[in-house]
């Protein structure tokens, strides 16, 4: 018993078998009106072979998440893999990891995103991958305190905090404690001094930052008039800028 010979095209529309068609079997051939009973079969048979090639290319191995891959520096056809916490090449730190790798002519990328909504993202030259770089933390992302003294994180780690100092001592000083910690460093904090109502020159108070004597966790501010002489009793309003 012979099979039919499948040629993968994508048949447009299925022949109908008409009442005056000689139902016989055999090779399909429409046009001389030959295996007019396998024409169907034949032209579905087709379609199929045509779907099935078009996915021959697919990475099985990406499309099975269940087990995960054993090693993510080694992988070189495109797809999503899931990284387990024995996996080489993971994000350090990261347990259980999908990453996305885009296959290229001279290199590749990987993203990687874990169940935190975590990001990571490096590159491969030739063979040589990069280091993985956090693009974004969802955590530091969503958290913010919209307050008077409050902080926004941006996703590239940057973080703004506001707030204000205490009254300014004797010594026209005053300090001011962040909302929050900054991680790693503060680049810059600007100052204005909110609670003076003396009126003229003599009212005129000037706010400077004191790089030295500000921390990760808290700044200190000097309180001057207009002859530089130090000024108690005024409260500091301020916006810094860290990461």
């Amino acid at each position: 018993m012979a099979d039919l010979s499948e040629s993968a095209g994508w048949v447009s529309g299925i022949y109908q078998i008409e009442t005056t068609d000689p139902v016989v079997g055999g090779p399909p051939n429409l046009g001389a009106g030959q295996g007019i009973a396998n024409v169907q079969a034949a032209q579905l048979a087709s379609r199929t072979k045509y779907l099935k090639d078009q996915t021959a290319g697919f990475n099985q191995e990406a499309i099975d998440l269940s087990s995960g891959v054993d090693d993510l520096d080694v992988i070189s056809a495109s797809g999503i893999y899931l990284a387990n916490a024995t996996t080489t090449g993971r994000p350090s730190g990261a347990a259980s990891i999908y990453v996305l790798h885009e296959e290229g002519t001279a290199g590749a990328s990987q993203i990687a995103t874990d169940a935190d909504g975590d990001a990571f993202f490096r590159l491969r030259t030739g063979s040589s991958w990069s280091l993985w770089q956090q693009l974004v933390t969802m955590t530091d992302y969503a958290s913010n305190s919209m307050t008077t003294a409050g902080f926004q994180i941006l996703p590239s780690g940057l973080i703004l905090q506001w707030g204000s100092s205490g009254m300014s001592s004797g010594s026209g000083e005053a300090d001011a404690t962040f909302p929050i910690t900054f991680p790693n460093d503060v680049f810059k904090v600007i100052a204005q001094e909110t609670t003076s109502t003396a009126s003229g020159t003599s009212g005129v108070r000037m706010v400077g930052w004191v790089p030295d004597q500000t921390t990760t966790a808290s700044c200190r501010f000097f309180v001057v008039n207009a002859s530089g002489n130090p000024v108690s009793g005024e409260n500091v309003s301020y916006l810094a800028i860290g990461h």
